[in-house]
């Protein structure tokens, strides 16, 4: 999402010269801004509101989701299944499991893992990466401006995989 020079000056105009310098508030500033946009851009305010329940429609479905592979038991055989396999703490690859699919479920089940270099790699992946839920919201998104999800898609894989890289190279400077 790219601002204009114009709309980036209308934003600078409102919230600093009128809301800071007028009245002596940033939050003023912002106020008047939300209402002027409320009133002149309407088809803007309409797709905000279509990509918001877009993006929590997405939400929604990857919780539900979760869930459904959490209380079938799903999630925990396939964990167990990468810590046989690979030899992970069963923690690690549900972690890894969830953040493949959802970014805040992955984060949240990171916690309790060991500060060493592997979980930390995760970690920076799963952050990268962003789950296929962020990548469903943003496919809907960028769709519209003519972007391909599927490059999308490679690029926060790659994201994630540079990053994980990165932590092994840096975990010994700074651990």
């Amino acid at each position: 999402f790219q601002l204009s020079a114009t709309t980036s000056s209308m934003i600078v105009r409102i919230v600093s010269a009128v809301g800071a310098a007028a009245f002596g508030s940033v939050r003023v500033g912002g106020f008047l801004y939300l209402v002027h946009i409320l009133a002149a851009f309407t088809k803007s305010v309409r797709t905000a509101a279509d990509t918001m329940v877009t993006v929590c429609a997405f939400v929604l479905f990857f919780s539900v989701l979760v869930g459904i592979l959490d209380a079938s038991g799903g999630l925990f055989r396939a964990a167990g299944g990468i810590s046989l396999r690979f030899g992970t703490e069963l923690r690690f690859s549900r972690a890894l499991l969830l953040g493949l699919l959802e970014l805040g479920n992955g984060a949240t089940a990171l916690q309790g893992l060991a500060v060493n270099a592997k979980n930390l790699a995760l970690a920076a992946f799963l952050l990268g990466w962003g789950g296929l839920s962020v990548h469903a919201q943003a496919a809907a998104v960028i769709m519209q401006g003519g972007l391909s999800p599927a490059r999308h898609g490679l690029s926060k894989l790659a994201h994630g995989f540079w990053s994980a890289l990165l932590v092994f190279v840096l975990y010994p400077l700074f651990f």
